[in-house]
């Protein structure tokens, strides 16, 4: 059987070999073929390797990525409830909640921003808005604050007044009036010491409050800023215009409020006024001018 299949080979190789060769082209071409495969098999792997890895980093990757908006979706909505939370308590914030502290950075700010526009709000309401003294209601609630516990005696309040302040109010605008207001205030101040208060109560009137060992001392001090301030001459575009002090002097004893003080002292205003102005007025006994 063997020898037949040799024999039928042989005629076949000899049959084709005469005609061309066609046999052994196409062993040949196979062969070729065999080797690229086999030279190519490595790189087939190789790739499918790759191919493989490939896939392996996505799919993490893309497990990662989920697992991060997951997580920052719940921080999210934790802080978006911590957020509303704090603006509720932000809309319903009163000022005995002035040391109330918010979870969120950003609400601790506008939370400090509005007490602080709140704060220079009231103190907008205590302030001459001229002078930037304080107004009757800032003088007497910040006495009341800062030296209700100072030994009365020891308490000494002036009210001056601008003499002939109506004629210079019909005379000249508010832009000469108001240059004259603040160099008053600031003579006031030259005098003004730690526990001191000053302050502009109405159009003409200014109060000075003084802690002073004696009422000879405080008494100095208030002449002093009435001599200062005739012996200033405060200047018009064409000349100068001369003003003066008078004030009422008084003592607070313990049996007098702050109110019951500032109406004595305009009493002694009253009195000072009368002689003429320019005077620092304190009477004992309603009779007696010093």
């Amino acid at each position: 059987m063997k020898l037949r299949f040799d024999a039928l080979a042989q005629a076949a190789e000899s049959y084709f070999s005469k005609r061309g060769g066609t046999l052994l082209k196409r062993t040949a071409l196979q062969k070729q073929v065999d080797g690229y495969l086999l030279a190519l098999y490595p790189l087939a792997r190789l790739q499918l390797q790759s191919l493989y890895r490939y896939f392996l980093f996505v799919g993490i990757g893309l497990g990662l990525l989920g697992l991060w908006i997951l997580l920052t979706w719940t921080v999210a909505k934790q802080a978006g409830r911590t957020i509303l939370s704090d603006l509720t308590g932000l809309m319903t914030l009163e000022s005995s909640r002035s040391t109330y502290k918010f979870k969120t950075t950003e609400l601790n700010s506008v939370a400090l921003k509005l007490r602080q526009h709140s704060g220079s709000s009231m103190t907008a309401a205590k302030q001459d808005p001229v002078t930037q003294l304080l107004n009757y209601d800032g003088l007497k609630q910040t006495y009341e604050q800062r030296l209700g516990n100072v030994r009365s005696s020891h308490v000494y309040l002036c009210v001056f007044s601008v003499d002939g302040y109506t004629k210079l109010v019909n005379h000249y605008p508010a832009s000469v009036i108001d240059p004259i207001l603040l160099k008053i205030a600031s003579i006031m101040k030259l005098h003004k010491q730690q526990n001191d208060l000053l302050a502009r109560i109405d159009d003409e009137h200014f109060v000075a409050v003084f802690i002073r060992p004696s009422k000879e001392r405080a008494y100095e001090d208030c002449d002093h800023i009435r001599q200062m301030v005739a012996d200033n001459r405060f200047k018009l575009p064409h000349s100068t215009i001369p003003v003066t002090l008078s004030g009422g002097f008084a003592t607070k004893s313990s049996s007098q409020s702050f109110d019951d003080t500032i109406k004595n002292a305009m009493e002694y205003l009253r009195a000072a006024q009368q002689k003429g102005g320019n005077y620092i007025a304190e009477i004992k006994d309603n009779t007696k001018i010093l």
